[in-house]
């Protein structure tokens, strides 16, 4: 992809950006540099390569799901200023 001083001014428009003539030509060039990086890694050949969710091959590091008693509802509620359908009744904050 070749960056332009039209794809820099659009890409300032969008970001709600002023963009000087100065600061255009600086960032065409910074910009192009950036693209021409990202384009060496679509060279690389990963067919080789199996594809990986995460970095290391851990596969399950979290606990197992335990079924447990909880607490009691009534027993919880039981200080609650006010109480609607056996929930804490909460003031109304966002109109």
């Amino acid at each position: 992809m070749k960056v332009t001083k039209e794809v820099i001014l659009h890409i300032a428009e969008l970001a709600k950006l002023e963009v000087t003539d100065e600061e255009c030509g600086k960032l065409t060039g910074e910009m192009q540099s950036i693209v021409d990086f990202a384009d060496q890694l679509n060279k690389i050949d990963t067919d080789q390569i199996d594809s990986m969710e995460h970095i290391t091959r851990n596969v399950n590091v979290l606990r197992d799901d335990v079924i447990k008693p909880s607490f009691d509802r009534d027993e919880m509620l039981k200080n609650a200023p006010q109480k609607y359908a056996g929930c804490y009744k909460v003031p109304k904050i966002v109109e």
